[in-house]
């Protein structure tokens, strides 16, 4: 493996969960499940919470769906990212023909440690980013840092003003791919880092020493 990534002209670094573990994330399952007391606390699973029927102000619970996602944007902000990924970037910035980042995490440490935005395909959104939860528009704009949300402990709903949609006032949601069929998911901002991604690959595809290149996966 050492002497592959030492004679790479390209990398594509694949990450999932075990990043965050490693910084100290919890996966909400497995072993090492998350620690939203909320989630045993109103008897659902981690799946049930990640549904955007939750953020729907008729039928769902706005104040408890945000309960557990404004828990995941204060612990992506408060748990900094490990030497791993400034390891693997310097890695990445050796190859001649470049890399890129493709991960399927929400929790934007790969831009919290200093990758560039152009280098990043996140495939699942990022809590950090918003979106109307109607929707009413593919619109997608960053979270402020502090959402000034309490959660109640007895209840575990969040007590403030909710985050809305400028555009329509609906509650806003994190632009993030949900289970449960997630029709309203934004594709703009992931659209757009996709585009990156097609372009390095069909940059790569087109260079007339394609077949000698050595592009190298690294998960």
């Amino acid at each position: 493996a050492a002497e592959w990534l030492a004679g790479a002209d390209a990398l594509l670094i694949g990450s999932g969960a075990g990043m965050g573990v490693d910084a100290g994330l919890g996966t909400f399952r497995g072993g090492k499940k998350g620690v939203w007391d909320g989630l045993e606390a109103v008897g659902l699973a981690y799946e049930e919470i990640c549904e955007p029927r939750w953020f729907d102000e008729v039928t769902g619970e706005p104040r408890l769906a945000w309960g557990f996602w404004n828990h995941c944007h204060n612990a992506y902000q408060e748990t900094k990212p490990h030497a791993g990924y400034g390891t693997l970037r310097q890695m990445g910035q050796r190859c001649p023909f470049g890399f890129f980042s493709f991960t399927s995490n929400i929790d934007s440490h790969w831009i919290t440690s200093g990758m560039s935005a152009e280098r990043l395909l996140e495939v699942h959104g990022a809590v950090r980013w918003l979106q109307c939860s109607k929707p009413c528009c593919p619109d997608v704009w960053k979270a402020p840092n502090d959402l000034a949300l309490t959660e109640s402990p007895a209840t575990h709903r969040v007590e403030g003003v909710l985050p809305c949609c400028p555009k329509c006032k609906a509650v806003a949601r994190p632009n993030v791919q949900m289970f449960g069929g997630d029709s309203g998911f934004s594709r703009a901002r992931r659209g757009a880092q996709n585009s990156r991604y097609d372009a390095w690959i069909n940059h790569l595809a087109s260079r007339p020493d394609y077949e000698s290149l050595r592009v190298v996966c690294l998960e």
